[in-house]
This record gives structure tokens, C-alpha cells and sequence, in this order.
């Protein structure tokens, strides 16, 4: 039997500075919320401001692959003494940590305000290369993927518009994030920055509210 469960923008957790805001969509950090534990491998999803000129600094929990995507602007990312990596909006950035290791996050924009999702997933990996992929989601009403461990795709869809999401792993988890716009999603209702996981699914049908509406789907196989 398909399951779901929706986790809401306003019901996130958010940790503030003068030059900083995140919000999390699971517990992190100070946050914890008995019904907003990790799903599957994936343990963080942050949506994160940081001001002009600003930096902040980051500690992976555990062996963490980390996905960074820009929404507005661009960040740079930074790793002990290795050099800085630049990731502007229509890239993402795919980084392996070992646990309990820093990074840095600096807005390269002197005023400017900028927006960017990380995803941090628990994995067994640590010496792969950071990759930086780019993307055109300006193809609309399609999905398009953009890495595939784990499968992630993102989709720009015109108001009324629909695309379908069909696992690649039978038994897996599927996670959808609003990132701009309204969808309905097997009958639950999306705004941005909410959330919903799905298991137990043969497809996934998806429909924008709202005219140039993303989501991004995060798919999870299960142990």
C-alpha cells in the first residue's frame, strides 16, 4: 500500500544570524521535532540565505555526500586547503565528506542576497571528486535528470501541466520538494518549500497550480 508524508514549509525548523538563515525541513542541529526525523539516507534538506560578502561554516555529521544547488544567485564552497569551487544557479555541486569534517559557504556578491538548497545524504563513499553538473530546466513540462546516485531530477512546469514519476528501484523512497510554485501530487497539496515522501508507489503523477512552477525529486532505494 503507498504511503506518504508531507513535511511543511512552516513547520521547519530555522536557525538565524544577522547575515544567515536556514531552514530545515528534518531535524538539524538545535531542531528536533519527533515527526521530522531523517528520511531514508537522506538526513538534511536545507534551504539556506546567506547576505552579501557573508560566510558561514558547516560540519558534516556523518560520511556525507552533499548536493549544493543555487536557487538565486551563486555560492562558493570551500574545503580546508583545497580550492575554491563557484556554484551558480543551474548548477549543482556533489561533494563527499568524512564525518565530522568542515566546509565553507561564501556568497561571492558584495550586497546582493543570494538562495541555495543543499541535500546532505549518509553514505559510504568519501574519495569521490566533487563534481559540478549543469542543468537547463528552461525545456519545460518534461523531467530532467540530474545525477542518478542518488536518481535526481528537477522539473519546470507551465500552470496545469503534468509529468510522471516512475521509480527507478521498486523498493525505494521518493522525495519531492517544492521548490517554487504549487503542484498537487497524488492528491496531496504542494506549496513551495513544502515537502512529501512516498513508498510503497508504481509512479508518481505530478501537477503544477501555478505557472513556472520547480520541483526537484530525490529517489532513495531502500536497504
Amino acid at each position: 500500500m503507498k504511503q506518504a508524508k508531507i513535511f511543511l514549509a512552516d513547520e521547519r525548523g530555522v536557525t538565524e544570524t544577522e547575515c544567515f538563515r536556514s531552514y530545515n525541513t528534518f531535524n538539524f542541529g538545535d531542531y528536533y521535532n519527533q515527526h521530522k526525523t531523517a528520511l531514508e539516507k537522506l538526513y538534511a534538506c536545507k534551504e539556506d540565505t546567506l547576505a552579501g560578502g557573508k560566510n558561514f561554516t558547516a560540519t558534516a555529521t556523518l560520511a556525507t555526500q552533499v548536493i549544493i544547488m543555487p536557487v538565486v544567485g551563486a555560492v562558493n564552497f570551500k574545503k580546508g586547503n583545497e580550492a575554491t569551487l563557484a556554484v551558480n544557479a543551474g548548477e549543482l555541486l556533489i561533494v563527499y565528506l568524512t564525518a565530522g569534517e568542515k566546509f565553507e559557504l561564501i556568497n561571492p556578491y558584495e550586497k546582493e542576497l543570494v538562495n541555495f538548497l543543499q541535500f546532505w545524504f549518509n553514505t559510504n563513499e568519501t574519495t569521490l571528486p566533487a563534481q559540478l553538473i549543469s542543468f537547463n530546466i528552461e525545456n519545460k513540462n518534461q523531467l530532467l535528470q540530474l545525477i542518478q546516485a542518488p536518481h535526481i531530477n528537477i522539473a519546470k512546469l507551465e500552470g496545469r501541466k503534468e509529468v510522471v514519476y516512475k521509480p527507478v528501484n521498486k523498493k525505494s523512497c521518493v522525495f519531492a520538494f517544492a521548490v517554487q510554485g504549487a503542484f498537487e501530487m497524488e492528491g496531496i497539496l504542494l506549496h513551495a518549500r513544502d515537502g512529501v515522501a512516498f513508498w510503497n508507489y508504481e509512479q508518481a503523477e505530478i501537477e503544477a497550480l501555478s505557472n513556472d512552477a520547480i520541483i526537484v525529486l530525490l529517489e532513495m532505494k531502500l536497504d
